[in-house]
């Protein structure tokens, strides 16, 4: 799996690019920075943009839909923590997105126009960073297959790989938001949905299964989105295929579902104990990261980094991205053996001591899905990297 790079290692490598015709006579795969000749805008790409925005939005959109009804309705702690899960995310993305906008001005000869620049500021402002983002690689899509049809290569290349640079930056802040809003959003509605012993749904019920929905999708996506963007910058390897995707998003999907039921199942009744326990996931893993985590990507600035390493294990407490270049399989190994035994330690829990005060047909559905969930998404990772995970390129002298 790719590791985790950050726009600034990435933009680091610009000064020390070759001609693109060199490139292209001594390499048969993808060079940082540079899209071969052979590559082309597909419709595919396009859609895949599409619902990227689309699945963001109607996630946002459903998750301020609760927070305010939560408050209409009197629920007023409930709604305070489903707005703390949605804006200090939503923060956290934008201040990273803000801080790449100002290293591009920075570097780049050519500003950018006075309405751009609006618009960012705009968009920055009302915390839609990877919407922005999944919005500008779609009109440099657009732009590349235009130009393509008039015949004209060499803009039709640079809207290309200016869509895979925009597509990269907004499928990062899109985990990050993810596994930080999305997330810990999910475990409270679908914990709150568990308890409901209601017969018949109102519309406000069905507004946080959407939300649960919404946000389970956005996830895997998210991800999915994430490893296909980091493949194309990636040197000397080959790019993910359709069913390769299509394998990722369910590998995922089924982890994170996996994980969530797990901790839903306990967050309504121990919700100090599940929030002192993933502190405590944070700070080991947090650590773990301090040592092997992504260390010279962010300009060797100290601060930059740990922020990242804690942005990291955050997200660890729902999935697992690796953070540096090399093999994954102990990596996995170890955080998803981690990930089973938790999973299988608070279900435990939930049984014998809370299933009572739960629907009854909850008692054997909670830990018969939690398993199987998560044995079907090791599956998926198994047939992913057997059959799907592409392979390294040769050199061409």
């Amino acid at each position: 799996m790719p590791s985790v790079v950050l726009r600034e290692l990435d933009d680091s490598t610009k000064e020390n690019s070759v001609p693109t015709e060199q490139k292209h006579a001594q390499r048969l795969w993808d060079e940082t920075d540079y899209i071969p000749s052979h590559y082309r805008v597909t419709k595919f790409d396009i859609l895949w943009l599409i619902i990227s925005i689309v699945s963001h939005i109607c996630d946002v959109v459903f998750d301020l839909y609760l927070a305010v009804s939560y408050f209409y309705f009197g629920e007023k702690w409930i709604s305070a923590w489903t707005f703390v899960f949605i804006f200090v995310p939503s923060l956290t993305t934008t201040v990273i997105s803000g801080r790449w906008y100002l290293l591009d001005e920075k570097e780049n000869e050519k500003k950018s126009p006075l309405r751009t620049l609006i618009m960012r500021c705009l968009a920055l402002a009302l915390q839609l960073a990877p919407t922005l983002r999944y919005v500008e690689s779609l009109i440099y899509a657009l732009k590349s297959r235009k130009y393509r049809k008039k015949g004209d290569m060499e803009k039709a290349r640079h809207f290309c790989y200016l869509m895979f640079k925009e597509d990269a930056d907004a499928a990062l802040l899109r985990v990050f938001e993810c596994y930080l809003e999305s997330a810990p959003q999910l475990v409270l509605q679908l914990s709150l949905l568990m308890y409901t012993t209601k017969s018949v749904r109102t519309f406000h019920e069905w507004m946080r299964w959407g939300s649960v929905i919404t946000s389970l999708v956005s996830m895997a996506w998210a991800l999915a989105s994430y490893h296909r963007s980091l493949r194309y910058p990636q040197e000397n390897k080959d790019n993910i295929t359709y069913k390769g995707m299509a394998m990722q998003f369910f590998w995922h999907l089924m982890i994170v579902v996996s994980r969530v039921i797990s901790l839903s199942c306990l967050a309504y009744k121990f919700p100090y104990w599940i929030i002192a326990g993933a502190l405590g996931h944070i700070l080991f893993c947090y650590i773990y990261l301090s040592f092997k985590g992504p260390q010279g990507t962010c300009r060797n600035s100290c601060f930059w980094e740990n922020a990242l390493c804690l942005v990291l294990a955050t997200t660890y407490i729902f999935t697992a991205i690796q953070a540096r270049e090399g093999p994954t399989r102990w990596f996995y190994a170890v955080l998803y053996c981690t990930f089973f035994l938790e999973n299988v330690s608070m279900v435990t829990v939930w049984f014998f001591f809370v299933s009572g005060e739960a629907p009854a047909w909850l008692m054997y559905v909670i830990p018969i899905a939690s398993v199987v969930c998560f044995i079907l998404g090791i599956i998926f990772l198994l047939l992913y990297h057997k059959y799907f995970h592409p392979k390294k390129l040769p050199v061409l002298n």
